[in-house]
């Protein structure tokens, strides 16, 4: 999944609220790298969000930039509510890791800057 692309039926559509072309490579090389070999994922907290009839639209407050989401990838925010690992992740959202390239989904979160790695819950 790309900035702007889509994957089956999914898509991220990225608006600039100020800043421009700068902002948005500032965004790619800070996920620049990022492995989504951890054991548990969860939201940022410093993000505002809203649903949307087909999705969910998220401004991180560390960004100019607004991301509106659906599919697969509105799914994985609304699950990442409280801390899963990849595979539980893909039970919640009914996603085959493999097929439906969860990891690509959390390491895009990851590199908005909208999702983050976790300690795994002990309990």
């Amino acid at each position: 999944m790309a900035v702007g692309g889509t994957t089956g039926t999914d898509s991220v559509l990225v608006r600039t609220t100020k800043g421009g072309a700068a902002d948005r490579a500032d965004q790619a090389d800070a996920g620049e790298g990022t492995t989504v070999d951890e054991d548990c994922w969860e939201r940022s907290l410093d993000v505002s969000w809203r649903r949307t009839a087909t999705g969910v639209v998220l401004l991180p407050a560390t960004s100019t930039v607004a991301y509106a989401l659906d599919g697969l990838a509105a799914r994985c925010w609304e699950a990442l509510g409280r801390p899963l690992g990849l595979a539980a992740l893909a039970d919640e959202v009914h996603a085959d890791p493999e097929a439906d390239d969860l990891a690509e989904v959390v390491r895009f979160l990851v590199t908005i800057g909208v999702a983050r790695a976790c300690v795994p819950s002990t309990s």
